[in-house]
């Protein structure tokens, strides 16, 4: 999804059934891809969902109450470790964290159908699908294996076969939520949106509190420009899980989208206290505050964001522009953005370059700045990394 990549660079042990067997990759990871979405889940489960989806009821997790507390990601790890929580547990915090070396080696040792699709999708987002190949072949007589390998399969550029897959599983299981999640997902990404979302609603006949599918029927309506239908689906996933990372995230987008502030810093402050090492989720919190004018906690985020993701320099600019009135330290910012993203950049930078200019005090003014060719215009929220995407990274 995203081109611009979190360096990680590490080897794992991936154990096999029958025997330790290495695997060393050196992988980018970016933590935004869409085979990443299983792990911002929730850490505060719902038990009555979980009775009615047919899963065993998971407790009310303390990691999740202490992060919305505000309490740093380490000091959660460490009480984790100290209470005895399950392994997979840790690989979640360490993955929103950003540390996924160490959340693919924990992720590994939790096992189970967790562990697997944790695995998978960090693989997957380092661009390691022979060794996701191989982690799911290991794993293939648990329930969630039959799908991960469909989503292999469609990765392959076999969507037909992973369909086919999919519906003679779902046909012959009759009830598994992540293959209904799989097969939507698949759907979606062919462009077939009408079927995608049938295929959710479908699978929330099964389970009308399945978190996943509602979140992931909010992003399907979202495609489809309904942002109304998308609300009711975001609210109704936070509604039975209170601590999805992504239906907060995208909650809190379309409230800045609508000029809602209040809202939008509401759900994005809580989704960054879950996990403020997720790159969509602090520029966005990022831009939340700067909306409502907190300026200094903006500028943090986007400082320590800058130079992974270029889209954060670039709000930075608009910050020291808007916020600090520096227009000069702004058109350096945005000077920089240009050439980090040269052909086009993408957002209207010239337009920007301009009103920083024409800000400028006239002891600071000179001629060096050169017009720039014209740029895309587009209006709408700057947080976002579709814009800087569009110089091609699909």
């Amino acid at each position: 999804m995203f081109r611009v990549m979190l360096s990680l660079a590490f080897s794992s042990l991936l154990a096999c059934a029958s025997g330790p067997k290495k695997v060393a990759v050196a992988i980018k990871v970016d933590p935004q891809q869409v085979e990443m979405e299983p792990f911002l889940g929730s850490l505060e489960a719902d038990e009555d969902a979980a009775e009615e989806e047919g899963r065993a009821p998971r407790r009310r997790l303390l990691a999740g109450r202490m992060l919305l507390a505000g309490k740093e990601l380490d000091e959660v790890l460490r009480s984790a470790v100290e209470r005895g929580e399950p392994e997979l547990l840790r690989a979640v915090l360490l993955a929103r964290q950003g540390d996924f070396k160490k959340s693919l080696v924990a992720a590994r040792r939790a096992g189970g159908g967790g562990g697997l699709k944790l695995s998978v999708a960090i693989l997957l987002a380092a661009g390691e699908s022979s060794a996701a190949k191989q982690v799911v072949e290991q794993a293939a007589d648990l329930p969630e294996a039959k799908a991960l390998a469909a989503w292999l399969q469609h990765r392959d550029g076999e969507s037909n076969q992973a369909i086919k897959a999919l519906r003679k599983h779902l046909f012959n299981s009759g009830r598994d939520l992540f293959a209904y999640l799989t097969l939507a997902r698949i759907h979606s990404e062919e462009g077939d949106l009408r079927l995608a979302r049938l295929v959710c609603k479908e699978g929330l006949k099964q389970a009308p509190k399945n978190v996943d599918l509602h979140y992931f029927l909010g992003v399907i309506e979202t495609s489809r420009g309904r942002q109304v239908a998308a609300l009711r689906s975001f609210d109704k996933a936070l509604s039975v899980d209170p601590g999805h990372v992504g239906a907060l995230l995208q909650r809190a987008r379309i409230d800045l989208a609508g000029f809602d502030y209040s809202s939008a810093l509401r759900h994005s402050e809580r989704a960054y206290r879950l996990a403020p090492g997720d790159a969509e989720v602090a520029l966005s919190h990022a831009l939340a505050l700067r909306s409502k004018g907190r300026c200094d906690e903006a500028q943090r985020i986007l400082s320590q964001w800058k130079e992974r993701k270029p889209i954060a320099l670039f709000n930075l600019g608009v910050l020291q522009l808007r916020c600090r009135d520096d227009a000069k330290g702004a058109r350096e910012t945005f000077k920089a953005f240009v050439e980090a993203n040269e052909p086009d950049p993408g957002p209207p930078v010239h337009h920007l370059l301009v009103e920083a200019e024409a800000s400028r005090k006239p002891a600071e003014a000179s001629d060096d700045i050169e017009p720039e060719r014209p740029r895309r215009l587009r209006r709408g929220l700057e947080h976002s990394d579709s814009d800087a995407e569009k110089t091609g990274r699909r």
